[in-house]
């Protein structure tokens, strides 16, 4: 029987195995957002190694999230690479229930609960990439079939992307009448080493994302953020801030530093489910400003809530 290592250079093109090991990694746009903050939000993609045995085949687990809010991401799918011969097919699926994954590109406890009976092919979205020297041009495969719902109108996807060894760009257009165009620069962060088949047994624990040292003006559209989302209220003179992603209350301790405050608890407080199958911890973060009557209360007051996004209370 040949090993993992001889099938996969047996089986595969170095143009396939070139492009799986680029696709690997966290990207974000950070320098782009930070640039042109009114035209780009912060996001990042994700793309994860699914174990070689999901598909017997090459296949990813893919995340894009918003940077305020790493838990919860506006879109996922799973993705297997085809060789074609002078063009790399890669075919994308959905999860049926996506809400009970989230999160599973940051998880591998999460990742490892994937199973090919939990997802549905996404017909005639397939994307397909060819090689021009040193990047891969990819984009939906043709025929204008892929359709997606926006706003309660039916549309088809367009989807253009560029990848290069450390860098994404990607481009949406939904058409249906109107073009929204979405160009993304996305920079990769962290390259994961083309270990396909051992990746989930050689590597334990979070998959941590390292942060620069925060600016004021990005601590405060941070926090903005996870007000809009629920994430974050005011109580008297207290920020409380609830999540159950424990990698956010660093993110939200170095906002609240930036800005002058202090991170005075961190408690968890409950088991919620996630889902049907997953339950997970709540923490409670209480953070205080030095300004008492500091603007992003009054964006609270605009903006929030008085019960976060976690609160069972009527």
């Amino acid at each position: 029987m040949l090993t993992f290592q001889e099938s996969l250079s047996d089986k595969y093109s170095p143009n396939l195995l070139t492009l799986a090991h680029w696709m690997a990694g966290d990207f974000s746009n950070q320098q782009q957002a930070a640039a042109n903050p009114r035209e780009f939000a912060h996001i990042h993609v994700f793309f994860r190694p699914l174990p070689f045995d999901f598909f017997s085949d090459i296949g990813f687990y893919s995340e894009q999230v918003y940077d305020y809010d790493l838990w919860t991401p506006y879109r996922q799918g799973i993705h297997r690479l085809v060789d074609q011969g002078d063009h790399i097919y890669i075919e994308n699926y959905s999860l049926v229930d996506s809400f009970t994954y989230a999160g599973a590109a940051r998880e591998l406890s999460i990742l490892n609960t994937i199973s090919p009976d939990v997802i549905q092919r996404r017909q005639h979205c397939s994307m397909v990439f060819r090689r021009e020297g040193d990047k891969f041009i990819g984009e939906v495969e043709p025929g204008h079939l892929c359709r997606i719902n926006k706003n309660s109108c039916e549309t088809y996807l367009v989807s253009d992307v560029e990848i290069t060894e450390s860098t994404w760009t990607l481009t949406l257009t939904s058409r249906f009448g109107d073009q929204n165009m979405v160009p993304y620069d996305l920079k990769n962060g962290k390259v994961l080493p083309m270990k396909l088949k051992s990746l989930h047994k050689e590597t334990s624990g979070s998959l941590n994302i390292s942060q620069p040292i925060m600016l004021p003006p990005e601590a405060q559209k941070k926090i903005q953020g996870w007000i809009r989302s629920r994430h974050l209220i005011c109580s008297g003179n207290f920020f409380v801030f609830e999540t159950v992603d424990y990698g956010a209350i660093e993110r939200f301790s170095d906002c609240i530093s930036a800005l002058g405050g202090t991170v005075i608890t961190v408690d968890p407080v409950d088991k919620i489910w996630i889902g049907n199958h997953r339950q997970v911890m709540l923490y409670r973060v209480r953070a205080s400003l030095l300004t008492p009557g500091h603007k992003l209360k009054q964006y609270w007051i605009k903006y929030g809530s008085f019960r976060t996004r976690f609160d069972s209370n009527p």
